[in-house]
C-alpha cells in the first residue's frame, strides 16, 4: 500500500510539473523510438503494448482530473470561508433602522419532484443613511432522511440565484437590470448579498426582484410525508407582506392541503383548479417583528 501510495504521489508530481499533454507525448515518443530502432515484434506483442499504453493514458487522465477536483474543491472551499467571513461583516453594518419592507410579494411555483422557483418582489424604503446593499435570507426545512439532507458543495451549486430591479405598471412589476449578488451557505440556509451600483439616497424607495431557483426545495411535502412549514421572522419593520403558492398541474394533488397556522395572522386561502394546479394565498399587514409567523401545510 504504502509503495502503490509512493507511485501515485510521484505520478502526482510529475504531472504537475510537466503537465498532462506532455506525459502522453512522452509515452507516444517511447513506443514511436522502440519501433524505429527496428526491434521486431509480434502483432500480439504490438496489440499487448497498445493496451498498456492506452491504460497509462486513461489513468494518467483520470489522475489529472482528480488532481483538478481536489484543487477546485479547495478553492471553492477557501472562497466559502473568505465570504462567510465577509457576509458577517456586512450583516454587522445594517441595523435595524437601515431600511424598512414596504411591500413584500412572493411567488413560489412547485413543479414535479418538489422543484420551486421562489420569486420574491421587495419595495424597501431606505433609512437615515444611505444603502449600499441588501440582504435576504432563504432557506429549506431540514427533514429527517431527507434525500438531499446533506449540504454538498454539488447540490448547492444548483441552486440559482438572480436579483434584478424592476418597474411597477399596469400590467404588473416589469424586471429590470441585474444586480451583482454574493451568497453564502450555511447548512440549508442561503443568504444572498444584493450590490446596488451606487448609494441609495436615505428616505428613497427601491425596488429589488429576487428569484431563486431550487431543485427539490418541496421534494418531501410531495412525497406526502412531511408538515412543511412557511414561516417568517420579521426583523425589521415589514408593512405588506402577501405569498402565492402554485402547485402545478401534473403533480397529483386530488385535494387541497390540510393548514395548520403559526402565530395569530389566520389561515391561507386555497382554491383548486380542474387540472389539479393548487394555490396557496397568504396575506398579512403590519406582522409583528421578531415573532413566528405563518402556516404548514400537509398533503392529504
Amino acid at each position: 500500500m504504502e509503495l502503490w501510495s509512493a507511485f501515485v504521489g510521484g505520478l502526482e508530481d510529475l504531472i504537475r510539473r510537466f503537465g498532462l499533454a506532455r506525459m502522453v507525448v512522452a509515452i507516444g515518443g517511447f513506443a514511436g523510438a522502440v519501433l524505429g530502432l527496428g526491434v521486431v515484434v509480434s502483432q500480439a506483442v504490438i496489440a499487448i503494448g497498445a493496451g498498456t499504453l492506452l491504460t497509462c493514458v486513461l489513468f494518467l487522465t483520470v489522475l489529472a482530473l482528480g488532481l483538478d477536483r481536489r484543487r477546485l474543491y479547495g478553492q471553492v472551499a477557501d472562497l466559502s470561508t473568505i465570504l462567510d467571513r465577509y457576509g458577517d461583516e456586512l450583516v454587522q453594518r445594517q441595523h435595524e433602522k437601515s431600511f424598512r419592507i414596504k411591500d413584500w410579494v412572493e411567488e413560489i411555483t412547485v413543479s414535479k419532484k418538489g422543484d420551486a422557483v421562489i420569486t420574491r418582489w421587495f419595495t424597501l424604503q431606505v433609512g437615515p443613511e444611505p444603502l449600499e446593499f441588501f440582504w435576504h435570507r432563504c432557506y429549506r426545512t431540514e427533514h429527517p432522511g431527507s434525500a438531499t439532507q446533506q449540504s454538498t458543495v454539488g447540490y448547492q451549486s444548483r441552486v440559482d440565484v438572480v436579483a434584478r430591479s424592476f418597474e411597477v405598471t399596469e400590467q404588473g412589476p416589469v424586471p429590470g437590470t441585474r444586480f451583482p449578488v454574493t451568497t453564502d451557505w450555511e447548512g440549508h440556509s442561503l443568504r444572498t448579498f444584493v450590490h446596488f451600483y451606487e448609494a441609495q439616497e436615505p428616505e428613497s424607495h427601491v425596488l429589488v426582484r429576487l428569484r431563486i431557483k431550487w431543485p427539490r426545495y418541496y421534494e418531501e411535502l410531495l412525497d406526502g410525508d412531511a408538515v412543511e412549514p412557511f414561516e417568517w421572522t420579521f426583523r425589521r419593520k415589514t408593512d405588506h407582506l402577501k405569498v402565492t403558492i402554485t402547485f402545478k398541474e401534473g403533480i397529483g394533488l386530488r385535494e387541497v392541503f390540510r393548514t395548520h397556522r403559526i402565530g395569530n395572522q389566520g389561515l391561507p386561502k386555497q382554491d383548486r383548479d380542474r387540472d389539479g394546479t393548487v394555490r396557496v394565498v397568504y396575506e398579512c399587514h403590519s406582522p409583528p417583528q421578531n415573532e413566528k409567523l405563518g402556516f404548514r401545510l400537509e398533503r392529504r
